[in-house]
């Protein structure tokens, strides 16, 4: 097996831990979430939302990173990146 599938394996190993070891749902989406940055050598990452009840646009729920997504949304249908 070579070095990157190992690094995937561990990867996912430490993403199972983290979630295991959560005690909230918003703790396994934070630790998971890191532990994808770090292992791809990120500047940062976002977890998004999509809100139904609303207008469908997708809004941050996590954030990890330089940028602050505070008042971030993406409408339905929209491929922009921020």
């Amino acid at each position: 097996m070579d070095n990157s599938m190992l690094k995937y394996y561990k990867t996912i190993g430490e993403i199972q831990g983290t979630i295991a070891n959560a005690t909230t749902l918003e703790e396994a989406l934070q630790g998971g979430l890191k532990v994808i940055v770090e292992s791809a050598g990120a500047d940062g990452g976002a977890i998004w939302y999509a809100d139904k009840a609303g207008d469908g646009a997708l809004h941050p729920y996590f954030w990890i990173g330089p940028v602050d997504l505070t008042r971030s949304s993406h409408a339905p249908g929209d491929g922009s990146v921020c």
